[in-house]
């Protein structure tokens, strides 16, 4: 059985490959923009449309799957910055405090479709103007829901993180495991071997 892993991601496919994941990617054929007061609901429907998008160029017996990864905080939805000036902004309404991190996936087969949304607590130091200049200066919050990258210079910053470090990087990999193990009875540790 194949298992096709929807993305547009860089990041994403560069952990399957650090791993080792034999998944087939492929990219979505639309990425919806959809809102809803609950940020779990908002990034499952995100990730759902990612899987929607592609199902009718899939093979039957495959298991597709999508992502979605959020920063909520304050009860507001912190996307990938358009601008140097709306990534200092957002760097400094996490400066200082705890922002939740939801990333949603959605597994589909002919059978069964299962959505699982996994949350992480991280909370950043009060950031100065000077560190949040220079980090901007390093380009590295430009593409990143919530303007910051755990695995990269941001690591200065993270004082506490409460759940899943994978699930910041956008990439849950305990809960792929276990959805694929129980849910679909995939054991990815043979396709590791």
């Amino acid at each position: 059985m194949k298992i096709i892993f929807v993305t547009s991601s860089p990041r994403r496919i560069e952990f399957l490959r650090k791993f080792n994941l034999k998944f087939n990617i492929i990219m979505p054929e639309s990425e919806p923009k959809v809102s809803f007061r609950d940020p779990c609901k908002t990034a499952i429907m995100r990730a759902k449309g990612k899987v929607e998008s592609v199902l009718p160029r899939i093979p039957q017996d495959s298991i597709v799957m999508a992502a979605d990864t959020i920063v909520y905080v304050e009860g507001k939805v912190l996307g990938k910055p358009r601008s140097k000036e709306e990534a200092i902004e957002i760097l400094k309404r996490l400066s200082g405090r705890s922002h939740c991190v939801i990333t949603a996936l959605v597994f589909a087969s002919k059978d069964k479709v299962v959505s699982k949304c996994v949350k992480t607590m991280v909370r950043f130091k009060k950031l100065s103007a000077r560190e949040i200049m220079w980090y901007i200066e390093t380009k590295e919050p430009m593409d990143k829901a919530g303007a910051y990258a755990i695995q990269g210079y941001a690591a200065f910053f993270i004082k506490e993180i409460r759940g899943d470090y994978y699930n910041v990087l956008g990439l849950p990999l305990n809960t792929i495991y276990t959805v694929l193990k129980t849910e679909f009875n995939i054991d990815l540790l043979k396709l590791l071997t």
